[in-house]
């Protein structure tokens, strides 16, 4: 699947989660889309991308290193596609969770990112398998993961793969729970 239909599949599977519905309800109309084709972007510069289907039924979007230009080039290409608002409401996130979540989470810590599949596809063990896939890589790299997620529902499933809460904050500008969690490093 191309990229641009990769970010509309995880726009529809991730559009109500409060951390994308916040950017998105400042974002021009039919935009969401453009937040995961940035964020695909960044990913292929400082991580990878692992992908299930064909055509795509989900991601999984990996950070593993500081990107200051691919980072730059996200945020341009949110300004540039959804608008100065959406950008803002972006910096604003980023900010608030760096300031409640970024306590917990290790620094060498591979950055499970995004993780998203086509509604269609839940709960037939394409995200399981995504992970899985993901974490086989980081434990060649010997390094720890980290995640955050604004889902409850989730935390079981993310346990299954190693994963444990850190911390349970609250992210002030959404006024949601988040659940920080990391998965320890393996060994090779």
């Amino acid at each position: 699947m191309t990229a641009a239909g990769m970010a509309d599949t995880l726009a529809r599977a991730l559009g109500d989660d409060p951390f994308y519905a916040r950017i998105f309800a400042a974002a021009h109309p039919g935009s969401a889309p453009a937040y995961f084709g940035a964020a695909l972007t960044e990913a292929r510069a400082a991580g990878w991308v692992d992908q299930a289907g064909s055509p795509a039924t989900g991601a999984a979007i990996w950070i593993d290193r500081t990107d200051a230009q691919a980072a730059r080039t996200r945020q341009d290409a949110i300004r540039d596609r959804m608008g100065k608002a959406a950008l803002s409401a972006y910096r604003q996130l980023l900010h608030s969770m760096k300031t409640v979540c970024g306590p917990h989470l290790p620094t060498d810590a591979v950055y499970l990112s995004i993780l998203g599949g086509a509604p269609q596809a839940q709960g037939a063990g394409t995200g399981g398998a995504l992970v899985a896939r993901g974490l086989t890589r980081v434990d060649g790299l010997g390094r720890p993961a980290s995640l955050e997620t604004f889902n409850r529902r989730s935390v079981p499933f993310y346990e299954r793969h190693g994963f444990a809460v850190a911390a349970e904050v609250t992210e002030p500008l959404t006024g949601c729970p988040v659940w920080v969690m990391v998965r320890p490093r393996h060994p090779v």
